[in-house]
């Protein structure tokens, strides 16, 4: 198998940065549901959404193993 190049190293790292924002929104969310209207309830948990979404996409591509396709090898 290849090693992991750049772009599934930055793939990760975005990844990992997804989740936390996701859990950061869904806290947020949390604290202030409250006292909000149902459009930024909705707004909120849509972002949250999309945020695990993308990092499971962006972690899926990050930790795939790639073969190497080298003439050579």
């Amino acid at each position: 198998m290849k090693e992991k190049g750049i772009f599934q190293k930055i793939s990760v790292v975005c990844g990992y940065t997804s989740f936390s924002t996701a859990f950061i929104l869904l806290v947020w969310l949390l604290l202030t549901k409250a006292g909000a209207s149902q459009v930024y309830v909705a707004s909120m948990s849509a972002s949250a959404f999309f945020c695990f979404s993308a990092g499971v996409v962006l972690m899926t591509m990050g930790k795939a193993n790639l073969p190497n396709l080298s003439p050579g090898k």
